[in-house]
């Protein structure tokens, strides 16, 4: 919840319980890997983060989602770099690396960002597809978005009440907007007064009205 990198965890010795609770308490202490100096953010990341299984401490069998599965698009990655670079400012305002039991009270979690439903895809100079409502992770389901009728055929669903979202817009009304983001986000890295303005309000917003986020954010 903090993007930092941890350790993997490994299988318990001997399989009994003492040694997962043993196991379990080691991982405890030192979870964070290289001291909690290294963060991971985009598509680098598992993408979701779960809690560590009660009885053998494994991640990768965890039950309880603290984190639903965030989009590996670049919105969600400049969103969660926001955060890593605000949990850098914290450890290097320490006089010295505080331990990794201290990092998780001193560090903020991230969170599922609102607009990380919103998603442009540009199929070309005049076509592109504009997908809203995917902002629900706690709907999203592995299985095909088709519906059956009663003379067997199928076709996709057009609301998003699975999770994935649906079609705001296509053809170059699309493409016109996929061109706006790509035009000020590069005037960003360039630099530009317009760039600048648009994507630092987008990652600073100070209240969030909307996501899984805190509502007011310091």
């Amino acid at each position: 919840m903090k993007l930092q990198v941890i350790q993997k965890l490994s299988k318990a010795g001997d399989g009994s319980a003492a040694a997962a609770s043993m196991e379990v308490a080691a991982r405890e202490e030192s979870e964070v890997w290289g001291g909690g100096r290294v963060f991971a953010v985009g598509d680098c990341t598992f993408g979701k983060v779960v809690e560590p299984d009660p009885s053998t401490g494994d991640v990768e069998r965890g039950t309880k989602v603290l984190l639903p599965p965030v989009p590996k698009i670049c919105y969600p990655g400049e969103e969660q770099a926001a955060h890593a670079c605000r949990n850098v400012l914290r450890l290097a305002a320490s006089d010295e690396l505080p331990p990794p039991e201290r990092q998780r009270t001193l560090l903020m979690n991230t969170w599922w960002p609102w607009g990380a439903g919103i998603m442009s895809t540009s199929l070309g100079p005049k076509d592109a597809v504009c997908v809203i409502g995917a902002n629900d992770p706690d709907k999203l389901r592995q299985q095909p978005r088709q519906s059956t009728l009663s003379s067997g055929s199928s076709k996709p669903t057009p609301s998003g009440s699975d999770g994935a979202g649906k079609m705001l817009m296509t053809g170059w009304k699309a493409a016109i907007h996929k061109d706006y983001i790509e035009t000020t986000k590069c005037s960003e890295c360039q630099n530009g007064l317009k760039g600048r303005f648009i994507w630092y309000l987008v990652h600073h917003t100070p209240i969030n009205l909307w996501g899984r986020g805190p509502c007011l954010v310091f």
